[in-house]
């Protein structure tokens, strides 16, 4: 009971003499507008070169070069990326090569509507139910086109490296499955 007591009015000493801190900006660092005009831009990154890649969460990738944004996006993602809540396009990174072979890597939540009924006469941009649906998370790799100054994409470059629909599906049946089995 003592050492309570006493804990309580070191915690409550501490807690009274105590100064608060904030933030501040360190002794040279410059805080200035170098580009606008983003909707709701989730990170950036820099290729040696200096060309800044900004990705936006509803899934677009944008190439800024000498503070001029380039309004064509380098990739469009929005039909595919959930763009709900915080889901989206959480995650861009260039290849450590990447002013060699282009690669460029997205991390994204996909839409569950695009998953199973893209390319179908099902499929209607539309209709995007989300309550009660699963999704999956996916990492792809696209290659930019080194002959655009990685302003386009090449072609046909699309690489699911995490997320393939066909192994999810076959893991959630099974996962159900074995769940189904462990509680009979």
């Amino acid at each position: 009971m003592i050492k309570s007591i006493i804990f309580y009015c070191i915690l409550l000493s501490f807690l009274l003499t105590h100064k608060h801190s904030y933030a501040q900006n360190a002794l040279n660092f410059n805080d200035e507008l170098v580009v606008s005009d983003w909707n709701t831009s989730v990170g950036l990154t820099f290729d040696e070169n200096g060309k800044m890649y900004v990705w936006e969460k509803a899934g677009k990738v944008f190439t800024v070069s000498d503070g001029v944004k380039n309004y064509t996006p380098l990739i469009d993602l929005s039909e595919e990326v959930l763009d709900y809540l915080d889901h989206g396009l959480n995650g861009f990174a260039l290849d450590p090569k990447f002013l060699t072979n282009g690669y460029i890597y997205l991390m994204y939540v996909a839409d569950r509507n695009y998953i199973d009924n893209y390319g179908t006469n099902a499929y209607s941009r539309a209709n995007n139910d989300l309550i009660n649906k699963w999704s999956i998370g996916r990492i792809v790799r696209y290659t930019a086109d080194i002959t655009t100054n990685f302003n386009t994409i090449v072609p046909n470059s699309r690489k699911i490296l995490i997320g393939n629909t066909l192994n999810i599906r076959l893991w959630t049946k099974l996962y159900f499955y074995d769940i189904k089995m462990v509680s009979n």
